[in-house]
């Protein structure tokens, strides 16, 4: 068995012994190209909630996170005998959660310190809290996806990026904001963020 379908069949067990602990990994080679995930990483990459896989490659659903995983991931790697000097973490942020990232080399043969060692990506989901103004939405009886936009009007996002980031189209948000001020009883942006400074 050659030194590199040695590191793929030991990054799959891992990946297996992470299945048992229900921990969200990826194994990537120097390519960046997945070798190895559990069952929980495969889980968030399908539901797309931070991560999601483009030609076997892990990407997270923001662009510019993407390239901070890159760049993380170019970092952590074993070049000649030199180990980088700290893990590298990361923190991504969807509408309704925060993932925790860390991206580490991965020694497989301690014999073999090599550039092509593999990179191994853990990821914590942490939920969020839920606030009192998402609390004071839902009992206006707005849908997830209105408390959603509702969100994210706070934080004082547009509407062209509310919909960059829900993956919808701008008619879609802005039918949901017309619910959201009718709901609400509100006219206009600064209204709701009056009404919910209350909250």
């Amino acid at each position: 068995m050659s030194g590199n379908e040695s590191a793929i069949s030991a990054a799959k067990l891992l990946a297996e012994a992470f299945d048992a602990l229900s921990v969200a990994a990826a194994i990537v080679d120097n390519a960046d190209k997945v070798i190895a995930i559990s069952a929980e990483c495969q889980r968030l990459v399908e539901a797309q909630t931070f991560l999601r896989m483009q030609d076997n490659s892990l990407e997270c659903v923001q662009d510019s996170d993407t390239e901070k995983l890159r760049a993380a991931i170019k970092s952590s790697r074993v070049v000649g005998l030199a180990l980088p000097s700290e893990l590298r973490t990361l923190t991504f942020s969807s509408h309704a959660e925060t993932a925790k990232v860390t991206v580490a080399p991965l020694l497989l043969d301690h014999a073999d310190m090599s550039i092509d060692s593999p990179t191994l990506i853990v990821i914590e989901r942490i939920p969020r809290q839920e606030s009192a103004q998402h609390i004071a939405l839902r009992e206006k009886k707005l849908t997830h996806a209105e408390i959603e936009v509702a969100a994210m009007l706070l934080q004082g996002r547009r509407m062209a990026e509310i919909a960059e980031r829900r993956h919808v189209s701008i008619e879609t948000v802005r039918s949901q904001v017309k619910t959201i001020y009718s709901k609400l009883g509100v006219a206009n942006q600064v209204e709701l963020l009056a009404t919910m400074r209350r909250h």
